[in-house]
């Protein structure tokens, strides 16, 4: 099993609730908006690329199995 330490994840979790509360005081939700970046071309690249990434990797394995060679 791989030791994995807890305490410096906590620290990470307490510095995010801290940022949190510092932009959000009251709990309230943000009032502004937030650019849609479904709209950039990269992107959407990046979301295709990663739902398609078991074919990909079937079709590049043996390519590089091949160039090792």
């Amino acid at each position: 099993m791989d030791h994995t330490p807890l305490i410096p994840f906590a620290g990470m979790l307490l510095a995010g609730l801290a940022v949190g509360q510092a932009f959000f005081p009251d709990g309230v939700t943000r009032k502004y908006t937030l650019p849609n970046p479904r709209a950039l071309r990269l992107v959407r690249a990046l979301e295709n690329i990663g739902r398609n990434s078991l074919a990909i990797y079937i079709v590049q394995e043996p390519i590089s199995l091949a160039g090792a060679l």
